[in-house]
């Protein structure tokens, strides 16, 4: 049983499904083409739904899906989206009009700078963290010590700058 198991979840994930068989029998294929578009999926995708959903015995209603995939896909290729993705670390996607490609990737760059800032900010507080907390010897606690405490406040200089950097990537 445990081997017939692991032999659906495998071919599940291999074969590239988005969707399960429950959701093909139900799906309304205009709203899972906004969907897709909407996560800046390639209008390929598509055909994996009519994969997955064909082992499933469920067709995919490919044009109602391709109308609600160019609605979302207008809603992913606007600068203030793709901002705000950037900012959270996704990649820019190529599915947006050529056209639009120059503020795209103006947005994306402020967006990404934003997120890679924020992770500098992150490790700088972990690290900044660790040293105020000290470390244990010979089970007593140690403090950080006066080096430490220097460091620390070195730290907390660079985490400020970082963040009035970051500041200025906030907004589009």
């Amino acid at each position: 049983m445990k081997s017939v198991v692991i032999s659906a979840l495998s071919a599940f994930l291999l074969s590239g499904c988005l969707l399960t068989e429950q959701q093909c029998a139900t799906a309304n294929w205009a709203q899972i083409g906004v969907s897709d578009g909407q996560k800046g999926r390639s209008s390929d995708v598509v055909s994996k739904h009519v994969n997955s959903c064909g082992h499933a015995g469920v067709s995919v209603d490919s044009k109602d899906w391709m109308r609600g995939w160019t609605q979302g896909n207008a809603t992913y290729c606007t600068p203030q989206t793709i901002f705000e993705r950037a900012k959270r670390g996704y990649k820019l996607r190529e599915v947006c009009p050529k056209g639009d490609r120059a503020k795209l990737e103006a947005a994306f760059a402020k967006g990404h700078k934003y997120f890679n800032l924020t992770q500098n900010i992150e490790i700088l507080r972990t690290n900044r963290n660790g040293l105020l907390r000290g470390r244990v010897v010979n089970g007593q606690h140690v403090g950080a010590g006066l080096s430490g405490f220097f460091e620390a406040q070195g730290l907390d200089a660079s985490i400020e700058y970082l963040l009035i950097e970051r500041e200025k990537y906030a907004r589009l």
